[in-house]
């Protein structure tokens, strides 16, 4: 439950409560700049159309559109929300294509978008080519992704891969999943360790706290500006007027 709230974090932070007419303004501005051939605006633009945000009626087909501009114009997270509909979120805007999803999300996570990064290598994990998908993974992990780390920690277990089994990285991946900032989180940990002392052997356990220790997250660029939701919207319509 908590890795499914990160994943939708970026569009929570986009949907963040602002004033009527603060959000009307911003909307106007991101319409001036996307005509304007701006792709970061019409990427904004179509999140405000693809969440129907203050006041503003949902219209998919409109979003897609302004994707699909602000993919066109070189926009990564454009691409990423173009991909997503070809992965069926377009409902009656565009056709599902699974080929066409993949090819975007491709473009986003080549970009050093983490949230594609983590489904791009649930597609390859899925479809056995397990190279590519632990690549991707690894990419997204990186950022911190906790989707990416538990899913490293569940390959490393050696449950769906025996070859694959590896105590230190499986203790490690999984612990590092974890958001600490809170008491329920901290138990769930140490229910997790307690379960591990049992499975992992004692050299295994501190090869695990060393990865642990010496773990830095360094999410992209990309990744940030997602992440930052409407902030970002904001920074760059009061940055280009």
């Amino acid at each position: 439950m908590r890795a499914r709230l990160r994943l939708f974090l970026p569009l929570a932070l986009f949907a963040a409560c602002c004033p009527p007419a603060a959000a009307a303004d911003l909307t106007a501005r991101l319409e001036k700049m996307a005509a304007e051939r701006n792709p970061e605006a019409a990427y904004h633009l179509g999140m405000i159309y693809h969440l129907g945000l203050d006041g503003t009626a949902r219209d998919p087909a409109k979003a897609f559109a302004l994707f699909r501009q602000a993919a066109e114009g070189g926009d990564p997270l454009g691409a990423y929300q173009v991909g997503c509909y070809y992965g069926g979120q377009g409902g009656d805007a565009v056709a599902a294509d699974p080929a066409l999803a993949l090819r975007h999300k491709l473009v986003a996570a080549e970009a050093g978008y983490a949230l594609a990064q983590y489904e791009v290598a649930q597609h390859y994990l899925h479809r056995g080519n397990r190279v590519e998908a632990l690549r991707w993974l690894e990419a997204a992990a990186r950022q911190g992704s906790s989707p990416a780390l538990l899913a490293l920690g569940s390959y490393y277990s050696g449950r769906p891969f025996a070859d694959a089994r590896d105590g230190a990285k499986y203790y490690a991946y999984t612990l590092l999943s974890l958001e600490r900032e809170d008491e329920e989180t901290r138990a769930f940990a140490a229910e997790l360790k307690a379960m591990f002392a049992t499975g992992l052997s004692r050299q295994e356990i501190a090869d695990g706290e060393k990865m642990i220790a010496s773990w830095r997250a360094t999410p992209t660029p990309v990744t940030l500006r997602a992440n930052a939701g409407q902030r970002a919207a904001e920074a760059l319509a009061v940055g280009g007027n």
